[in-house]
């Protein structure tokens, strides 16, 4: 299965972290594989929702700066 890695830019802290998590989890059916605080990376298995993910993340005040297919 194909993952996205998502760059989020403003995530600097654990509780950046959590408030992306609990975005990105609030996409229907998309559950938060990994979360890389020092990179500020996320990946995902559902790449299906790439946009809804993009803008969920926007919604909890973070900006996505690359999204990589890996």
């Amino acid at each position: 299965m194909k993952t996205l890695k998502f760059q989020i830019q403003g995530m600097t802290c654990p509780h950046c972290q959590m408030r992306v998590s609990n975005a990105i989890s609030g996409v229907e059916g998309v559950a938060v594989e990994k979360i890389d605080l020092t990179s500020a990376e996320v990946n995902l298995e559902d790449i299906t929702k790439k946009d809804d993910i993009i803008a969920a993340v926007k919604s909890a005040g973070y900006s996505v700066t690359a999204v990589q297919e890996i």
